[in-house]
């Protein structure tokens, strides 16, 4: 079945360990849902009741009270054993009048939209030295609420029961699976290792259940793992790829990151082909599992599962695939000799961009630092359209040395609160793809459409075929991209930017890995909508050239106002 154009897909909120801070949680909820509408769902994974029962009070006045709950709210069970006393059926129970639902302590669950959810609470069974938790005051011990081998084998063996081609949507587990972060090139909070505190049985259940989202907590920090596939490339057939989230307890400033919002249609309404493209992401890892797990039978035993290849000593050499992996290769160095010519004909000629050559245009110029400027750029969309540029010659962002990139920070900080003080917020994009010289196009917008940005960029993406995927948000640039592949790379500012008074950037970053072709004036074109800027007329910047009077006029008035904000002053 393919989808359908008319399926909306739900909108999903997952929360860390809530421990009684359920007014909190709330409270936020219902601050997303004023500005960007009503969600479907919300799960809290992790610790929902805190130990103390005076620190329940938020909980059991919801449960008092049901038309106070904003969202219908399913939670997992605890990791301690003592918090069962809350849950008036360890197996599962609704808590609030059908609006809080515990789910149980694992299983599966299909919601009324579709959605295949499997969920597993507590932590991995350990040695007796491990299955104690002691307490803040160190006076009592507590015992984790634990699963083992079994569970995880019950879970795997029901999933199989689906029908061939569905897969799990959700996986829900408070304990994070261990080593995930592996192949990812990101760092944990603290530089921590989820070797230490993951769960093999989850990483093997993850790996098994290969879920399209897989969520986590018990740890207070955020952490968003680039994609990984749940395929060998080359080697075994294309399959949709799994976002890990582990998120934090909740607290008051979401900070940490403790409510992740999504959208997501049930795999159910794909057929597989498409649920594959539609999960596709260049920006993407191997699976960070190991295919060989430690696993132990009850005996001592290594453990193979049903589901498990047993192991073989025979080796297959196959003639064809060493073939293929040839031809391939020899496809790839040609095209890298056809990149290089072409780029050693682009720097025979003289670039617009560099400010010591004799193309550049100096009327636009609003400011010059030590190793970037501040211009407008020719034929702007209207006169909060700007550009950041290297002063050298510089291809992109991934190929800019490290005190450019923070120049640059300084510069998208002064203009993001140049233009807050304007009652307008500011988005960042740069486009490395049929360009000589690195150039981030500045927009500013009314601060009232920031909730619009995402829409708008992620509708005419679609419209255009084009593949727009959120990076973590501690990814750099250059650990996922090869210096010379051209992308297209998008910052839009999060709400919370023009609410509060902090004095940092908070932006929500997204990236297109250019493979083909590219609508060179796509930014533009989004930016020129009648969702935001309204202007049409204006999309081809020719149509846009004033004046030189005009343009040393424009460029003065925002020097001026700019003042206070430069940071070349």
């Amino acid at each position: 079945m393919s989808t359908n154009e008319s399926e909306k897909p739900l909108k999903i909120l997952v929360s860390g360990d809530v421990e009684g801070k359920l007014g909190d949680l709330y409270s936020r909820v219902k601050s997303i849902q004023s500005k960007v509408g009503k969600f479907d769902i919300l799960f809290c994974v992790g610790e929902f009741f805190a130990q103390d029962e005076s620190e329940n009070s938020e909980i059991f006045e919801y449960i008092s009270n049901p038309s106070l709950v904003p969202i219908q709210t399913y939670v997992l069970g605890p990791n301690q054993s003592s918090r069962y006393k809350y849950f008036y059926d360890k197996s599962g129970c609704d808590l609030c009048a059908d609006k809080i639902i515990y789910l149980g302590p694992k299983g599966t669950y299909n919601t009324v939209n579709g959605l295949n959810i499997v969920y597993l609470s507590g932590f991995e069974k350990k040695n007796q030295s491990f299955k104690k938790l002691k307490t803040s005051d160190d006076s009592d011990s507590e015992e984790y609420s634990e699963f083992d081998l079994k569970d995880i084998e019950a879970i795997i063996n029901n999933s199989e029961k689906r029908s061939p081609g569905e897969c799990i949507d959700i996986l829900l587990t408070n304990q994070w699976p261990k080593n995930v972060e592996n192949l990812s090139n990101q760092e944990l909070e603290n530089k921590q290792k989820s070797e230490y505190f993951g769960s093999e049985l989850v990483a093997y259940l993850a790996q098994k259940l290969k879920p399209r989202y897989h969520f986590s907590a018990s740890q207070n920090f955020f952490f968003e793992r680039i994609p990984y596939r749940n395929h060998q490339v080359l080697l075994e057939k294309e399959k949709h790829m799994t976002r890990f989230l582990g998120l934090a307890k909740v607290n008051k400033s979401n900070k940490p990151k403790f409510l992740y919002a999504f959208n997501i249609l049930p795999a159910k309404k794909f057929d597989y082909i498409e649920l594959v493209r539609q999960t596709a992401n260049p920006i993407s890892s191997d699976n960070p599992y190991s295919s060989s797990f430690n696993l132990k039978n009850e005996d001592g035993s290594k453990y193979f599962g049903d589901h498990d290849a047993q192991p073989s000593l025979q080796y297959f050499y196959d003639a064809d695939y060493i073939q293929k992996m040839n031809e391939l290769q020899e496809q790839e160095m040609l095209k890298q000799k056809r990149k290089l010519e072409a780029m050693q004909k682009q720097a025979q000629e003289p670039c617009w961009f560099c400010l010591g050559g004799s193309k550049v245009e100096r009327q636009y110029i609003v400011s010059v630092g030590d190793k970037c400027y501040l211009a407008y750029a020719k034929g702007a969309l209207n006169k909060d359209h700007l550009l950041i540029i290297p002063i050298n010659h510089v291809q992109s962002s991934v190929q800019a040395e490290q005190e450019l990139m923070e120049e640059i920070a300084k510069y998208k900080l002064a203009l993001a609160k140049f233009f807050k003080s304007k009652k307008k917020c500011v988005l960042f994009y740069e486009r490395n793809y049929r360009t000589k010289h690195m150039q981030i196009q500045v927009y500013g917008i009314r601060a009232d459409k920031t909730y619009l940005l995402k829409d708008a960029f992620m509708s005419m993406a679609q419209d255009q075929d084009i593949c727009l995927n959120e990076i973590p948000q501690m990814t750099n640039l250059k650990q996922i991209m090869e210096p010379n592949r051209p992308f297209f790379y998008l910052e839009i500012p999060n709400e919370e930017l023009h609410d509060g008074s902090r004095g940092e950037m908070d932006t929500t970053r997204y990236l297109c890995e250019i493979r083909g072709g590219f609508p060179i004036n796509f930014g533009r074109d989004v930016m020129a909508s009648e969702l935001l800027l309204n202007c049409a007329d204006r999309i081809d910047w020719k149509e846009c050239v004033v004046s030189l009077e005009e343009e040393k006029k424009m460029t003065q008035d925002f020097r001026k106002e700019f003042k206070m904000f430069d940071p070349a002053i």
